[in-house]
């Protein structure tokens, strides 16, 4: 057997698939039967991954939300067979052959995989498939979806796999915004998982309405599998959007209404997402949106740092030209591993997204101070919206930039850097 491949998932803050206060609607669970869908077919017809014929790279779905399915189906399995082994095995003897059953899913989801790429050139070894530095095609994200939803039993998997494509670190990036700000920016997280069309029809301090436009996507894709991706991609985009309170502030899970679905020959799929925050929370009343500090409401007049607002006289700081020029490149590792193999720990990562809710703080206040008295309120507050939006792009632009690419052999022998973070991963 090959080095073990079992994954565990690494962000400890996502919901447990079974968790209770994950609301999953009954649509959720409806079958292909129940939907009319057609079968998968037995082969892919396009190209999965690499070139295509015109010599681009297919990126059309990131590595890592394919690693992502592998992550959901072996979980999905483990979770199935600890309740259905409860009752025979005690603990050690469950993990066990759970252990083993989720390798010879992964085996199991290989072979499928590789059974409907006819050119031997694209099969798929333990080691490619979990690579998230990858790019694959709308095609084969579905064929791993759908084979990988059967294998684990589940049959909310699309809903829970799309709860758990959110990253830990798309998670301690929305954190520091307020909540109705992070579905408004949801179009851009979404936008670095794949070439989706979602858009934001409203949102208010505690509900959202989205759209998801499908057709850029099934139109790359053959015909015969458009109605299998708009289920598969509807399920997990609700999946994921529900979670968003829950993963920002500990709050419930996102209530869903499907009001409009592409299956039903609508031009677009639309949720209308409710959620509440409970009367009483020891989360709540620590939370960073609850103390004095909070990140101010888009819109709001007073976009000053505490400091400010208590009185306090900043000093005054030396010129930028005193302190000589940024490098153009970071060396050295960012985090992970140094070169002795030593975890890098030298800043918390809450000191960087301190920085990042200042920037989206300091540039609310200097676009407050600039926009005309004429505009009203609602203008106002969605201009501030946007340069803030625009800022945190630019700052995740420059950061990349000064990314020295990690496969590059050599210092001086410099390619365009990797992009190792994203503003919407």
């Amino acid at each position: 057997m090959t080095t073990s491949s079992i994954i565990t998932h690494p962000h400890s803050q996502l919901p447990a698939i079974d968790d209770p206060d994950i609301y999953i609607p009954p649509h959720i669970s409806a079958s292909d039967d129940e939907l009319g869908l057609p079968p998968l077919p037995p082969f892919m017809e396009a190209q999965p991954f690499g070139l295509d014929a015109h010599g681009s790279l297919i990126k059309q779905v990131r590595g890592s939300t394919i690693v992502a399915t592998v992550e959901q189906m072996q979980e999905s399995l483990a979770r199935r067979l600890d309740r259905e082994l409860a009752a025979q095995w005690n603990a050690d003897e469950r993990a066990t052959r759970i252990a083993q059953a989720k390798e010879n899913a992964l085996d199991e989801l290989l072979k499928r995989l590789n059974h409907a790429l006819l050119d031997p050139h694209f099969h798929l070894t333990r080691e490619s498939l979990l690579d998230p530095s990858r790019y694959y095609s709308y095609e084969f994200n579905l064929f791993i979806n759908d084979h990988a939803r059967e294998l684990s039993g589940d049959p909310n998997f699309y809903f829970h796999r799309g709860v758990h494509t959110l990253s830990g670190a798309i998670i301690s990036l929305i954190r520091p915004l307020p909540l109705q700000q992070v579905y408004n920016l949801l179009p851009r997280f979404t936008a670095k998982l794949s070439d989706a069309d979602v858009r934001v029809v409203s949102t208010t301090s505690n509900s959202a309405t989205i759209r998801w436009h499908g057709q850029r996507q099934i139109n790359k894709m053959p015909k015969a599998i458009h109605h299998r991706y708009i289920r598969m991609a509807c399920r997990a985009y609700q999946g994921a959007y529900s979670a968003a309170p829950r993963l920002h502030s500990g709050l419930q899970a996102a209530t869903i209404k499907e009001t409009h679905c592409q299956l039903d020959g609508g031009e677009y799929c639309e949720w209308e997402l409710t959620w509440h925050e409970p009367r009483s929370s020891v989360f709540n009343l620590f939370s960073r949106r609850n103390r004095k500090e909070a990140v101010p409401v888009v819109g709001s007049k007073d976009f000053s740092s505490p400091l400010v607002n208590a009185g306090y006289s900043l000093p005054t700081l030396r010129p930028e030209s005193d302190l000589g020029a940024m490098p153009r490149y970071i060396h050295g590792a960012l985090f992970g591993a140094d070169e002795s193999g030593k975890p890098i720990s030298h800043i918390r990562g809450t000191l960087l997204f301190s920085a990042v809710q200042q920037l989206y703080e300091s540039t609310a206040k200097r676009v407050e101070a600039e926009l005309p008295s004429t505009l009203s309120p609602q203008e106002r507050a969605a201009r501030i919206e946007q340069a803030q939006s625009d800022a945190f792009d630019e700052l995740v632009e420059r950061i990349n930039q000064a990314i020295v690419d990690p496969r590059c052999p050599c210092p001086s022998n410099l390619r365009r850097p990797a992009f190792l973070f994203s503003s919407r991963h």
